[in-house]
């Protein structure tokens, strides 16, 4: 009798009647989350780095764009990402 060992399905050997191929996964919401982190935080800096010569200097708007929203989409970003992986998994 042929055995298949366990990485086989994970190589794409065989077919896994576990997939299931009509609710495929797709990583873009992940990716333009990423971006867009990256996008706010570089607008939260050039306004930290634009305001930091003023008198008084004004880092509120810099702080709450680079370390709070860019934290924020992070956390959104990696709850999509564990949900996806989850999804695609055909162990879980």
């Amino acid at each position: 009798m042929l055995r298949r060992r366990v990485g086989d399905f994970a190589a794409g050997v065989g077919h896994d009647p576990r997939m299931n191929t009509e609710t495929a996964v797709s990583a873009r919401p992940t990716a333009t989350l990423m971006w867009l982190t990256y996008l706010v935080g570089g607008i939260g800096y050039f306004i930290g780095i634009s305001t930091v010569q003023q008198e008084p200097a004004s880092l509120s708007v810099a702080a709450l764009l680079a370390v709070t929203a860019t934290g924020v989409l992070s956390f959104i970003r990696e709850s999509l990402k564990s949900d996806v992986c989850m999804r695609s998994d055909p162990g879980w």
